[in-house]
């Protein structure tokens, strides 16, 4: 589904896997990859960590759109990523250009970068997207391995 942009409205844009909830333990956006912390909630994911990957969608269930934030405290649900799962997430600040089929590794806060040589996989870009004169995150469409 798209906006009258012609941008993706929704973070998961293909795929089956579960969803699941839980709450938020700090600021988290739809799109962040996530992480379950201690006390059973989500944390934004640090950078190139050997974890499931987990991303957090928007709450569309209640008028929630993929820029509306999640505070410390509320429910959120994510995307447990399953290989060929596609996501409109979101790319690093001042992150390496990615081109279409680039490798994609767990990048700071929350966010997918190219990957380096010694970094896990988690995914492939699917468009090309220069962020690197960029002080904020950008959206990307990328696909899970």
């Amino acid at each position: 589904m798209s906006n009258a942009s012609g941008k993706p409205s929704t973070v998961w844009l293909k795929g089956e896997g579960p969803v699941k909830e839980l709450n938020a333990a700090g600021a988290i956006t739809p799109g962040h990859l996530v992480l379950k912390g201690s006390g059973n909630t989500l944390t934004v994911l640090g950078s190139a960590a050997e974890t499931p990957v987990y991303v957090a969608l928007e709450q569309d269930t209640v008028g929630k759109d993929i820029d509306a934030a999640y505070a410390s405290g509320d429910r959120v649900p994510y995307a447990v990523a399953q290989p060929g799962d596609e996501f409109y997430g979101l790319l690093a600040a001042n992150a390496t250009a990615v081109v279409v089929g680039s490798l994609l590794q767990a990048g700071a806060g929350g966010t997918v970068a190219l990957r380096t040589t010694t970094n896990r996989i988690i995914g492939t870009a699917l468009e090309a997207v220069d962020n690197s004169a960029n002080g904020s995150a950008v959206r990307l469409r990328w696909e899970a391995i």
